[in-house]
């Protein structure tokens, strides 16, 4: 295993997502799906795949007091580098909350979490991500007294094209042809209902 074997004393109530299981040795799969219960952390940007630029993740802590960390292999090369390392920013205050972000016990609610992609992003690829929820000092495979790890593949794409307010026919531009299609659109709705074919 690259990233190491860490581990965590399983407490029922510290934890990330709807529970945490007890394993006896690793999970290893090429999709790193054997546990089910890897649930806590999700991407909420980009239809739930990895970005260029911000990226925003909704995480489910349990337990007061916990620090969350976690890594990204942005290059996809297979391994966690020191440059993985996530920083966090609270996507709703626009906090910096650093490597170890000192997160409330929100359960299930879950508070959104914004992160940076690095330079060398690898687009197109399944990246491997590792989120661990416990005391303060955790690394890639230190060993925890509380807590849980989670690890999980993300696919990764080119850059979303940015949207503006008001461009109408989707081209990244506003001009006249924004005006056209509003224009365009609000006849034809108009028409539409003249023939009883839409409500207004």
């Amino acid at each position: 295993d690259a990233a190491g074997t860490p581990s965590h004393v399983v407490v029922n109530h510290f934890r990330l997502g709807e529970g945490v299981t007890g394993d006896i040795q690793d999970l290893d799969s090429p999709n790193a799906d054997l546990d089910d219960l890897d649930d806590g952390v999700e991407i909420v940007s980009n239809g739930g795949k990895l970005q260029p630029g911000e990226n925003i993740f909704r995480v489910q802590p349990f337990g007061a007091g916990g620090q969350l960390v976690g890594w990204i292999d942005w290059d996809g090369l297979g391994s966690f580098d020191a440059d993985d390392r996530l920083t966090f920013i609270d996507h709703v205050t626009g906090e910096n909350l650093g490597t170890e972000a000192n997160l409330p016990p929100t359960g299930l609610g879950g508070i959104l979490l914004r992160v940076v992609a690095d330079d060398d992003f690898a687009a197109n690829e399944n990246l491997a991500m590792r989120f661990r929820w416990g005391e303060v000092g955790l690394t890639l495979s230190s060993q925890a007294i509380i807590g849980e790890v989670e690890d999980y593949f993300a696919e990764s794409t080119e850059a979303s094209p940015p949207t503006f307010a008001g461009d109408f026919n989707d081209d990244s531009v506003i001009n006249a042809a924004d005006y056209g299609r509003t224009i365009y659109d609000l006849a034809t709705r108009r028409a539409l209902i003249m023939i009883g074919e839409e409500m207004v």
